[in-house]
């Protein structure tokens, strides 16, 4: 199975601020300390964007951004971004530590809401309750239509099979929220791993243009392939 190459290409979007809660569960990552080399930060950061804006992924953002802790002590550090509309996302960090410089990289999934169900539910709602807001009026004996009983109606019945779906789920897949969320498949899953690889590489590569010697660098021998179940 290969990645998907025939579709969007990447660009680089400069945003405000992420929380770190966005990015989900951790999933893979690699960080070395390169001695001595702190002033060479913005070079690596300014080569990692050419690099991976380059590559022009298929359905892949890149975004320079802060990631915050939030709450009343909000810390922030700038991260690129490298993410998929199915929940997938790399946070590079290139930044100085006293006199070196630290790079890392962290893979990160995250749930991604199922909206073909979620409006599945609230579409059968909304024709089902158009039933229960039609009423005969008693004095003139016509057939009245209810706008406050349809809103009513709709919400009650999407509440109905809301609980339907979930029980299905946690009989099925003991978990409620199982229906409601996107499951990765294998062509996700390798997707996922391509551009894994296409940020490590990149990553090496910005290093390697500004001067430095990357085979003094930590070897990562393995990558998770998009699935914590899956080593490459």
């Amino acid at each position: 199975m290969s990645a998907n190459v025939a579709e969007r290409p990447a660009a680089r979007v400069t945003s405000g601020a992420r929380n770190l809660s966005w990015l989900g569960e951790r999933l893979d990552g690699w960080a070395d300390l390169i001695e001595g080399a702190a002033e060479r930060a913005p070079e690596v950061v300014k080569a990692f964007q050419e690099r991976i804006s380059a590559r022009q992924m298929p359905n892949v953002q890149h975004e320079s951004s802060a990631l915050t802790t939030g709450g009343l002590v909000d810390k922030k550090r700038p991260y690129q971004l490298v993410h998929t509309p199915i929940g997938a996302a790399v946070a590079v960090y290139i930044g100085q530590f006293g006199s070196d410089l630290y790079v890392a990289w962290d893979l990160f999934i995250r749930p991604v809401w199922n909206m073909m169900v979620v409006w599945g539910i609230l579409g059968v709602g909304a024709v089902l309750g158009l039933f229960q807001a039609f009423g005969r009026d008693p004095w003139t004996g016509h057939t009245r239509f209810s706008f406050l009983g349809w809103i009513v109606a709709t919400i009650g019945l999407s509440i109905l099979f809301a609980f339907l779906v979930g029980g299905a789920g946690l009989v099925v897949k003991r978990n409620p929220l199982a229906f409601f969320r996107k499951e990765l498949d294998a062509f996700d899953a390798d997707d996922i791993t391509a551009m894994t690889l296409a940020v490590h590489k990149s990553l090496l590569q910005a290093i390697d243009v500004v001067g430095i010697d990357i085979h003094l660098l930590r070897v990562k021998e393995q990558f998770r392939g998009g699935r914590r179940d899956r080593l490459i």
